[in-house]
């Protein structure tokens, strides 16, 4: 009798402790849209760095959803989205996000500053100063990312800035891209990359300033037979947010997405790294002469540009200014 009722004691205060013990909350649901595709080095790279580092350091508070291949909308679309607050992170290249923030196109341009500045430039008052100028449209720039860089594949051979003068150059429809090679030397014609092939194929352009990977990847390298790494512009990405939301966060938690940020950033630099050695090789063996642009060839250009750019417009003059005054310091 008594063995019964210390068993119907206890069984008594476990389910009052249970019923009483706290709900465990449920972790947060953040939609995450990506612009790149499933399959691309990028989003496997923001799914093991950014994704996991977020849910596992704030201990199940956050879970993310992420949708790759633009699934969720077009530029446009994501950062409606964000400001409804359906969607909380995006990651899009900052070309794509000038259209809101016209400033963000300086990145079109070359020789702006190398990869290895960009984290510097970025951390900077100017480049503070930058990223606030999306908050205008409701949106919270986390980080910048230098994506890849721009060289040249041509049909004939360039060994100096002299032998590039006047030359047909492919161009996105970016005015700043246009500007950029025509301050190079270059006479841009915009071309969709979906004809990229056919337009070097015909002497439609002469060449175009690409990623090596793009080379391949579109098969350039069919018809043009010449790379020339000149590394002349570093095309950015960038990784962002509501900035109702991020207002919204505690410090601990900005500090997590930061980091996770961060890290995603130090992984992708050194796989873009590898993944160009890579290239460069499948190139090779597809029957290219490749060229590095000696650094006193590169220096003409960069002289060139400078002198080009000082007919930018004046808010796009002085923020290349204080740029490149940070990537100095």
């Amino acid at each position: 009798m008594l063995k019964h009722t210390v068993v119907t004691a206890l069984t008594f205060v476990l389910m009052t402790a249970v019923l009483h013990a706290p709900a465990v909350a449920a972790p947060k649901v953040l939609k995450f849209s990506c612009l790149e595709p499933e399959t691309s080095l990028e989003t496997k790279l923001l799914r093991e760095y950014f994704v996991k580092d977020i849910e596992e350091n704030s201990n199940g508070r956050y879970k993310i959803d992420m949708y790759p291949g633009s699934s969720l909308g077009n530029t446009d679309t994501v950062v409606q989205g964000l400001n409804m607050g359906t969607i909380h992170l995006a990651f899009d290249s900052a070309s794509n996000l000038s259209q809101f923030a016209p400033k963000l196109a300086i990145f079109d341009l070359p020789y702006m500053f190398t990869r290895e500045e960009l984290a510097k430039v970025m951390d900077s008052p100017a480049g503070n100063k930058l990223k606030a100028e999306t908050r205008n449209f409701g949106v919270q720039i986390i980080n910048f990312i230098a994506a890849f860089q721009r060289n040249l594949i041509s049909r004939k051979p360039f060994h100096t800035v002299a032998e590039m003068e006047g030359a047909k150059a492919r161009s996105t429809n970016s005015k700043w891209h246009i500007f950029g090679l025509q301050a190079l030397g270059f006479k841009p014609i915009p071309m969709a990359a979906a004809e990229m092939l056919t337009g070097i194929q015909q002497g439609v352009v002469d060449c175009m300033d690409i990623a090596i990977s793009a080379m391949y990847g579109y098969h350039v390298y069919d018809v043009a037979k010449n790379i020339i790494l000149t590394d002349q512009t570093n095309i950015c990405t960038t990784l962002f947010t509501s900035a109702e939301w991020w207002d919204s966060l505690p410090q601990a938690d900005k500090q997590i997405i930061t980091e996770a940020a961060n890290a995603y950033r130090t992984a992708i630099t050194e796989a873009f790294n590898q993944s160009q050695a890579k290239f460069i090789r499948l190139l090779k063996d597809g029957g290219c002469d490749v060229y590095t642009l000696p650094e006193s060839e590169r220096n003409i250009w960069r002289q060139k540009v400078y002198k080009e750019y000082q007919h930018l417009p004046e808010d796009m003059l002085i923020l290349f200014k204080e740029l490149r005054a940070a990537a100095d310091a």
